[in-house]
């Protein structure tokens, strides 16, 4: 009865140091020179196509060239390495012939892997040995191997001669009905064993747990003799758990007025934007480019998202792309891939929106990445110097984004009396309107009293206020909604006839609505101080401009009272008339 004790002890021992040499102790053994092309599909696409895998990603290793015949192989182990070389998770073994030490999971709803609609798919352990089949050959995919001078042949039962091509391949089966294998995330790893009838074609899928953390990984393929590593080979991916990560599309943004045409002038300096739904908890990392030629990359956080470019003197189709990764890459990875193709013309010309005015501006900013008036060598003070604009797009244009800070100063325009006669000037924007907020602050001068004349935009409706020692007056556009989709005309004309100041607001291109403010006082109106854009107590940006246009002189604004009166209607004294409006005006730290 001892003896025969001795002998299960003993077979046990042999048994479970067999499975122990196949899955661990191999690690330790010098790799052959043998080359095995293996690889892995998630979700039914190769991995070197999808490098970005969640928790809900079944990953089915297989060997791409067939190892049906293959007398050396014995296993094949998955191990998941973070770059400091940890493992991170459960190795997964696939071996010959032992029995599975794994966590079946079976696949649910949300598990299903998209296959081909005429592939019956079956689970290995269940179904019989295909290994006498003729196999089809695959699609070529990109490998990482051990360097080596020269490429070995592959063991297929027998050696083949050195010269010899070798031409059969596997044939890895699509995969729905199997039972999804649940590694455990361990920083001490373990090893997990399933048992399988054949390495020939797809193996049993496993998942990564969620326990892991996002980032960069290596999946690492070790190829297993009985006594040795045939064969080292990794591919890398990132892992995001259960994190959301798109990559939608490129919006593409131009800085000038177009009456909807499709083409691209020449020499245009374009804005370029990535549209991704991106979970806080990665930290996304974009790279551009322009017909295949890298121009920019960086951190999505730090604004990388944006980029202008200069298409030069370049004619024709012009491809613009994007990769974006959750994290930045590491060696030679895939991330997601967004590109669009433009057209370009040198005779399709985009001359602004205010340049088509009969009376050209005096002064011009059309924000083409710079805050310089295109008329003049002036251009626009930021405050705080040290804060860089920021430019947004809309409906296909961008510009400057005016509200918060930085504030930007105008240089002055000459708005004062002249020898008595008076003085006249226009200031107009082409904007598109974001949110509620100052647009504007201009500040002239009574003796010692300061006169401010303000706009905003308070719920669809843009506001002319004018303060005097704590006394206000408001007129606004009421019948002027506020659309989401649309560039708008805005001009304010101011006019100084001595001691009386005209303050006129117009909107649409053709005046369509306006409205006047006069405000007398008993000494001479002086100098025009200053005029600033946006206003620091903003939240966010309240509009994009894509033009700023200043006439001085022009026939078309400098009007008489008379001519002035006809063309801007007399306002309406809102705050005097109208509590309701004055409190909520008051809530919006205007």
């Amino acid at each position: 009865m001892y003896v025969l004790q001795k002998f299960y002890i003993l077979i046990a021992v042999l048994f479970f140091s067999m499975l122990f040499v196949s899955c661990k102790e191999m690690e330790m053994v010098f790799t052959t020179g043998t080359v095995y092309k293996v690889t892995a599909q998630v979700n039914g696409t190769t991995i070197e196509g999808n490098t970005i895998i969640t928790d809900k990603d079944a990953i089915a290793p297989y060997f791409i060239t067939s190892v049906a015949k293959d007398p050396d192989l014995r296993s094949l182990t998955v191990i998941l390495q973070n770059s400091a070389g940890e493992i991170v998770m459960d190795k997964v073994c696939y071996t010959l012939g032992v029995p599975s030490v794994m966590e079946e999971v079976p696949f649910t709803s949300r598990d299903t892997i998209p296959t081909s609609e005429n592939t019956t798919l079956t689970n290995r352990e269940t179904s019989p040995s295909n290994e006498d089949s003729p196999p089809e050959e695959l699609p070529p995919t990109s490998e990482d191997t051990t360097p080596t001078n020269e490429e070995p042949p592959l063991m297929t039962g027998e050696l083949s001669p050195a010269n010899e091509e070798i031409t059969q391949t596997a044939e890895p089966e699509k995969f729905e009905n199997w039972t999804v294998q649940r590694p455990i995330s361990n920083p001490i790893a373990n090893t997990r064993t399933i048992g399988v009838d054949s390495l020939a074609g797809l193996l049993p899928p496993f998942l990564i747990p969620n326990t892991v953390p996002p980032g960069q990984y290596s999946l690492i393929f070790q190829v297993q003799g009985e006594k040795a590593v045939l064969f080292t080979t990794e591919k890398q991916i990132y892992f995001i758990g259960d994190a959301e990560f798109k990559f939608n599309d490129i919006q593409l943004y131009i800085p000038d007025f177009s009456e909807q045409s499709s083409l691209i002038p020449t020499n245009t300096l374009m804005m370029l934007e990535s549209m991704a739904t991106v979970d806080s908890r990665l930290n996304p990392y974009i790279v551009w480019y322009f017909n295949k030629k890298e121009i920019a990359q960086g951190f999505i956080s730090a604004g990388a998202n944006k980029v202008l470019l200069d298409i030069a003197d370049q004619v024709g189709f012009q491809t613009i792309g994007a990769e974006l990764f959750p994290f930045p890459p590491r060696n030679a990875i895939k991330g997601k891939v967004s590109e669009l193709s433009v057209p370009v013309s040198a005779k399709h010309k985009n001359d602004g929106f205010f340049s088509r005015k009969a009376y050209p501006p005096d002064s011009l900013y059309q924000f083409k990445k710079n805050l310089n008036d295109s008329k003049t060598p002036k251009t626009l003070a930021a405050y705080p110097i040290n804060q860089a604009p920021t430019w947004l797009g809309a409906v296909g244009i961008y510009g400057l984004a005016i509200g918060g800070n930085p504030v930007y100063a105008l240089p002055l325009p000459s708005f004062t009396p002249q020898k008595g006669e008076g003085d006249s000037g226009t200031i107009a924007f082409y904007a598109y309107f974001l949110a509620d907020g100052t647009l504007f602050r201009a500040l002239y001068r009574v003796g010692a009293v300061p006169v401010e004349i303000s706009s905003f935009v308070y719920q669809g409706r843009v506001f002319l206020q004018s303060t005097v020692k704590d006394k206000t007056k408001t007129v606004s556009l009421d019948r002027f909604v506020l659309r989401s989709d649309v560039f708008y005309s805005l001009s304010y004309n101011f006019t100084v006839r001595d001691k009386k100041l005209l303050v006129g607001i117009a909107m649409g291109e053709s005046l369509t609505e306006s409205q006047v403010m006069t405000l007398e006082f008993d000494e001479p109106i002086g100098a025009f101080e200053s005029f600033q854009l946006g206003k620091s107590e903003n939240k966010r940006p309240v509009a994009i401009i894509d033009e700023l246009a200043v006439w001085f002189t022009n026939p078309e604004t400098v009007l008489s009272e008379q001519d002035f009166a006809e063309s801007f209607p007399l306002a309406e004294e809102v705050l005097n008339q109208d509590n309701s409006l004055k409190l909520a005006l008051s809530t919006t730290g205007l």
